[in-house]
């Protein structure tokens, strides 16, 4: 998992993507989030089912789940160092578990 900390736009436009892409049924593929890195989708979440398009989702709470399998992890960390030393510099918290 990565758990980024955004600027007050970031949290602001993460909370308006979510509320668009809760507006698509579970089932379908603009219901996911893409985290594109490079020009390349790292990994690309589904919002929860149960997420109010009224609402989305709190940007304080976020953690992107990068996958399962034995090479989860290592995707994880890649993504976490790009996202912190890359041009974007993004603070974050590594959780492994």
């Amino acid at each position: 998992m990565v758990n980024p900390v955004l600027t007050a736009g970031g949290r602001a436009a993460f909370v308006a993507a979510t509320k668009e892409l809760a507006t698509n049924p579970a089932d379908n593929p603009r219901r996911r989030l893409a985290i594109v890195i490079d020009g390349v989708v790292a990994s690309a979440p589904g919002i929860a089912q149960d997420v109010d398009p009224e609402e989305g989702l709190p940007a304080d709470t976020i953690v992107l789940t990068i996958g399962e399998g034995p090479r989860a992890e290592a995707r994880a960390r890649a993504v976490a160092a790009y996202l912190h030393f890359g041009p974007l510099r993004v603070a974050l918290e590594i959780r492994s578990g």
